[in-house]
């Protein structure tokens, strides 16, 4: 069975879960071997970046403020399946992949 990655942003962490074949998490990082696709880790980096501008960044606390308007939002939601698609492509044959973001949610 393979490990599992996940795309799942959550605030000032990276949007990746690693977790092993058994569903044990291992990590909130990048494999080594996906590292040098620079396209995927830009699309990643972007996906956060977007993530983490919809809190602000208070002591103790990271109030959510939200999409400043419905183009951020697609934007965002855009973005981040873009990024699922370089991961699968990219991670297809070491690793099963899922979309873990409710963007209804947000």
């Amino acid at each position: 069975m393979k490990k599992t990655l996940k795309l799942m942003p959550e605030y000032q962490c990276y949007p990746l879960w690693l977790y092993d074949s058994d569903g044990t998490l291992i990590d909130n990082i990048i494999p080594e071997s996906l590292q040098a696709n620079k396209e995927l880790m830009d699309a990643l980096t972007s996906v956060q970046q977007q993530f983490d501008a919809l809190y602000t960044n208070a002591p103790q606390t990271y109030p959510y403020v939200g999409f400043l308007d419905e183009k951020s939002k697609e934007r965002f939601i855009h973005d981040s399946w873009r990024a699922y698609e370089l991961l699968c492509n990219a991670a297809r044959n070491e690793y099963e992949v899922f979309y873990a973001i409710d963007y209804e949610a947000l």
